[in-house]
């Protein structure tokens, strides 16, 4: 498992120019979402303070690019605090509301229909080349956000439900080794 410090994120986070996907990458990284949570977000998920996390976006299905479906377990519903991120997201919802048609119906990312997954690694792969950081994945993100809550001391538990996790054992198994490290 490959994860970024904040400093890594700082760096990364530079070259990205687009508005929408430096939004995503800020929502990833720090709150621990999962790329399909993000991707099913709607403006509706969204009070100023937190996320709703309800339904989930997967990919190529046999109705078409992809189908909103109810998370894999119970624990995955979940209200996810922002903090200073609920900044960023109300910048770019202002934008977002002046384009012709908005709807709080929209998806947070990608307007009508979701960003895909393969232009948002494209647009993370071309950040990383240019800010020569290590490479990781999407799913990594949210790896990096556990860590730097565990580094940060924060309980364990806390950290299973902000993931959505079903069982902490699933939490602990992950970051065994940051506990043992700290």
């Amino acid at each position: 498992m490959s994860i970024w410090t904040e400093k890594e994120f700082r760096q990364f986070i530079k070259y990205v120019d687009n508005m929408e996907y430096k939004t995503l990458f800020i929502v990833l990284f720090y709150t621990g979402l999962r790329l399909g949570e993000a991707q099913a977000l709607t403006w509706k998920d969204y009070n100023g303070e937190s996320l709703y996390i309800d339904k989930s976006l997967t990919k190529k299905t046999e109705h078409g690019l992809y189908d909103i479906k109810d998370p894999k377990t119970a624990s995955s519903i979940r209200k996810v605090a922002l903090g200073d991120v609920s900044l960023i997201l109300d910048n770019y919802k202002n934008e977002q509301m002046k384009l012709i048609g908005f709807d709080e119906s929209w998806f947070i990312f990608g307007n009508v229909k979701p960003l895909a997954a393969t232009s948002i690694t494209r647009q993370k792969d071309i950040a990383i080349e240019k800010a020569k950081v290590k490479r990781i994945t999407l799913h990594e993100f949210r790896h990096s956000h556990a860590s730097i809550l565990i580094a940060s001391g924060i309980d364990i538990v806390a950290v299973s439900r902000r993931l959505g996790h079903s069982d902490i054992k699933m939490t602990l198994n992950t970051y065994a080794h940051l506990l043992a490290k700290k």
